[in-house]
Order: C-alpha cells, then sequence, then structure tokens
C-alpha cells in the first residue's frame, strides 16, 4: 500500500486541536466529544474482560453519559465515566443479601489531558447516577466517585503493563484462530510498535517487572507478527466502524497500551 499520509495537526495539543475545529465551524458535539479510548471499553474493566463485565461496564457508563447531559454537565468537563473493578461486596436489595461488582465513577476537568483535578459535581447529581446505576444496573451493588488528581493517578484506570496486556491477549487470539472477530479491529499496526518500544525501555523502579514484560514480548513474537500483518491490512476499513462500536461491541477489545 502506497499512499503520503498527511497529519495536519499532528503538532497539536488536544485543546488546541479543540481550537482549530472551532475556527473550522464544526458543530460543538464534534469539538467538545469527550475523549475516548483506543482500545474501547477494555481499558476501563479491570481485571478479565468478558462479555458480561462489559454489558455491566456498558449499562453503567451509558447512565452516566445521559446524567451529565441531561444536568448540562457534559461539556463543561474533561472526562466522565464508569469504571468497572473487579471487587465484589456485600450488598442489599430488598430483603435478600447480594454479592456484586462495585463501580467508580471517574470525572475530571483539565485544559489538555495533561494534569487533571476531580471535578466537585453537585451532591444531588452524583446521589442520581448512583442510585441509578444500583438500581437498573444488573451485578452492581456499590458506587464509589474517584477523587484523585492527575498527578499522580491518571485519568484512565486501565493497566499499562505490556507484558500484562496486550501481549496475553495476542495469544489468547492466536491460539483461537478468530483474528477477523470484531473485538480484534481496535489492534493497528502502531499501537504494536509502540508496545514493543515500551516494552524495551528500562524501568529503574521495578526491573523485575521490566524484565518479565521484555521476556513475555520474545514469547509472543510470532503472535505479534501475526496480529501486527493483520491489523496493518483491516486498519483503513475497520478504524472508523470500530470506533462507533465500541461501546456496543460485545466482543472485548484489545487490552490498553497506556492509560491517558
Amino acid at each position: 500500500m502506497h499512499f503520503e499520509l498527511v497529519e495536519p495537526v499532528r503538532q497539536l495539543f488536544k485543546d488546541e486541536v479543540r481550537q482549530a475545529g472551532l475556527q473550522l465551524g464544526l458543530p460543538k458535539e464534534i469539538v467538545y466529544r469527550q475523549p475516548f479510548p483506543d482500545p474501547g471499553l477494555a481499558v476501563r474493566i479491570l481485571g478479565e474482560v468478558t462479555p458480561e463485565r462489559l454489558r455491566i461496564l456498558r449499562d453503567a457508563d451509558t447512565i452516566v453519559q445521559s446524567e451529565m447531559e441531561a444536568s448540562d454537565w457534559y461539556y463543561r468537563v474533561w472526562q466522565s465515566f464508569a469504571v468497572l473493578l473487579p471487587v465484589q461486596t456485600v450488598g442489599v436489595m430488598g430483603d435478600q443479601r447480594t454479592y456484586d461488582y462495585t463501580i467508580a465513577l471517574r470525572i475530571v476537568e483539565s485544559q489538555d489531558g495533561m494534569t487533571a483535578d476531580w471535578v466537585r459535581l453537585p451532591y444531588e447529581l452524583l446521589a442520581r447516577i448512583s442510585n441509578r446505576i444500583v438500581n437498573e444496573v444488573k451485578g452492581v451493588n456499590r458506587v464509589v466517585y474517584d477523587i484523585s488528581t492527575k498527578p499522580p493517578s491518571t485519568i484512565e484506570w486501565g493497566e499499562a503493563v505490556f507484558g500484562q496486556s496486550i501481549c496475553d491477549w495476542l495469544c489468547r487470539r492466536s491460539r483461537s484462530r478468530s483474528w477477523g472477530a470484531p473485538g480484534c479491529h481496535s489492534m493497528s499496526h502502531s499501537a504494536l510498535a509502540n508496545a514493543r518500544h515500551d516494552a524495551s525501555i528500562p524501568n529503574p523502579q521495578d526491573g523485575s517487572r521490566q524484565a518479565a514484560a521484555n521476556n513475555r514480548l520474545a514469547a509472543c513474537a510470532p503472535q505479534v507478527e501475526v496480529a501486527s500483518a493483520w491489523a496493518n491490512g483491516w486498519s483503513q476499513s475497520c478504524s472508523g466502524r470500530c470506533h462507533r462500536q465500541a461501546r456496543s461491541s460485545e466482543v472485548p477489545a484489545a487490552p490498553a497500551r497506556v492509560a491517558s
């Protein structure tokens, strides 16, 4: 495939891209749409990604977005979303005890995504979001609010270690020979190249973890090459559709490379 790639806004930060969009007269809904991670909702599920856990997160995230829009807070924040934690706690529903998952709300304000602060939402809005999630989303009995700033916390909660995420996903996909499944569409050639680069960077704070990542990368090298070739062929036809279907696909998307 021979072509010349033109990226007129490559050197701009996110807030500068939005200013360019306003100057071009793009609709507010496009310019101020909240950032959404390329790997899809999988980056917001801590632990194993399954169709059932995707359903829980998708339902909870839909409530968060609808309430933020209805209260006119959606365009006043940088990001607002739900995170599914691998934590099940005891609750009471009616006359019975439950043992269900916990949803964390992450709502932050920022100028460019490099730093962020948690938003002081009205208590009434937080209560409404929490009540709806607990009562409408089957499998959830607790909602917590993340009040961490960036730094030290990132905006997304997803795992950023290559050896623990992408490599495992590639190995499972290779063994199942299901490279054409919808969940694979978010894996791109550039993401794989970046992952290789990340695994090669020394980590002075945790040498054993870095060594493990490098070992797993080497063990999965054949799968990486297969995925790279596959993604390169699919990237042109599937990237747009994959982004639109990220919230609705029942097939888990690829794990995150780097949390924002």
